[in-house]
């Protein structure tokens, strides 16, 4: 998830220089590192539990399966991006 994130970040940083909101280095690596991968997927999946369309198995699976990378994504991403911050040296403490 955090490859597919630098990719698009990346691929819109172009669009968002040009408009005004320009990022450093630190602020991207950040931006990407501790964004909210997760929580669209949830929705999602949310979306997709409650439509009848879909068989009721696949409708548990991508939930249970979303909920796992949020579970993570939450986990991973919440212990260690204070460590992040501090490698790119974004805020210092005194």
């Amino acid at each position: 998830m955090i490859i597919v994130r630098a990719i698009t970040v990346y691929g819109f940083y172009p669009i968002l220089k040009s408009r005004g909101y320009g990022l450093s280095r630190k602020e991207l690596v950040v931006l990407i590192y501790g964004g909210l991968k997760g929580g669209l997927g949830l929705s999602m999946a949310m979306m997709i539990t409650v439509d009848p369309y879909y068989p009721t198995r696949f409708r548990h699976l991508a939930t249970l399966y979303m909920e796992g990378m949020v579970l993570m994504t939450v986990i991973i991403n919440g212990m260690t991006c204070k460590k992040v911050v501090e490698y790119v040296e974004m805020i210092h403490v005194p």
